[in-house]
Formats: structure tokens, sequence, C-alpha cells
């Protein structure tokens, strides 16, 4: 639905570089460290700063079909403990529809 928010775990690696991320529709992505710095960013308004500690990774937000560059690329890994290999990921649908947003990373493992 618009405006509806969901928390995922995408597979990728205990570290990556972060290249690009891509939506099939507008939305707003925002990728942490771990499962409890996204719980703890949830309400976190759109255009606000995060906290120097929120576990932040990358966030964008797309206007529709759409591949962000992240460049530089960002350094993105996982603080679990112990440590997996799930990316923790929200994903705000802002198309204007109740279609599900798809999301792609475009990563580079630097840790199995």
């Amino acid at each position: 639905a618009d405006a509806a928010e969901a928390d995922l775990d995408i597979t990728g690696f205990k570290s990556y570089a972060l290249l690009t991320i891509t939506t099939d529709r507008a939305a707003r992505v925002r990728l942490y460290v771990s499962d409890a710095t996204r719980t703890a960013d949830a309400s976190r308004a759109e255009g606000v700063d995060p906290t120097s500690d929120a576990g932040l990774i990358a966030e964008v937000i797309t206007t529709g079909a759409e591949t962000v560059i992240i460049s530089p690329g960002a350094y993105g890994f996982n603080l679990e403990s112990p440590v997996t290999t799930a990316i923790s990921t929200r994903i705000t649908n802002k198309s204007g529809s109740t279609s599900t947003v798809q999301v792609d990373l475009n990563i580079l493992q630097l840790e199995a």
C-alpha cells in the first residue's frame, strides 16, 4: 500500500561495498548494520538527519523505477551477535499505489 513500510533482511555478506540501490517504483530504502538499529531509527521522518550512532549504512529516496549510484561506494557490515550475512532493510512505498516495491542491491563481497 502507498506509504506502507516493511522491514526485511536481505541476504548479503558479513561486510560489503554498496555500489547501487535499484527500485522498480518510488520508494524510500534504508539499510542498517543490525535489526536493533533499524528498529531504533524507525520513526525518523524523511528529510531528518539520523544521529551519528544510528547504524544507517545508506538511505535513498526514488521517484520511480530508478538506480541510485552510491559514489563513493559505502562500506556496509553486519553487527549482529553472532555476525550474520543479513542486511537489515526498511522500505517505504512512495509510489501512490498498493503495488509491492522491488529492491535490488549491487554489492561487492568484502567478507564471507
